[in-house]
């Protein structure tokens, strides 16, 4: 059974997979490391929910969203969610390869989630300077226009 187990995996995974599993001797073995490599370690599964956890509570509408993205975006956020389960179990006086891929995972998630901040900050200060060089041609009302800029800014 195992080795039909294993041809299974085997058949339906590409070289790059097949590189990574190559040196499995079971089928389950495969299939760990599979799991691994797709969904992450506990570790990195409780640093998705971490960051999901945050931006539900931080949830708000954006500038410039309309209803439909933002239903999206909260049901995306909430599937997200109710889709991972936290599982704890560690054994700390060994650490195997699975969980250094974890971890380094989890550092790339914080990272990429850094990133995505930095990137709509830049955005935000784009919109805004669009803006406010639009209405330098109108002087009228400019002094409201200016606080408005500011309020927003």
């Amino acid at each position: 059974l195992n080795a039909k187990a294993k041809h299974i995996i085997i058949c339906a995974i590409n070289s790059n997979e097949f590189n990574r599993v190559s040196s499995c001797v079971s089928a389950k073995d495969i299939w760990d490391r599979l799991e691994v490599t797709y969904e992450g370690t506990n570790q990195v599964k409780e640093a998705k929910i971490n960051m999901l956890v945050h931006e539900y509570e931080m949830f708000t509408m954006r500038d410039n969203e309309d209803i439909k993205t933002m239903f999206t975006r909260f049901t995306n956020i909430t599937n997200a969610l109710q889709d991972l389960a936290i599982e704890e179990a560690k054994d700390l006086r060994t650490l195997p390869l699975e969980d250094l891929l974890g971890s380094l995972m989890t550092h790339e998630l914080s990272i990429i989630k850094k990133d995505d901040e930095e990137e709509m900050e830049r955005k935000n200060e784009k919109i805004v300077a669009l803006k406010s060089s639009a209405n330098e041609g109108i002087e009228e009302d400019s002094g409201q226009e200016m606080a408005l800029i500011m309020r927003r800014f």
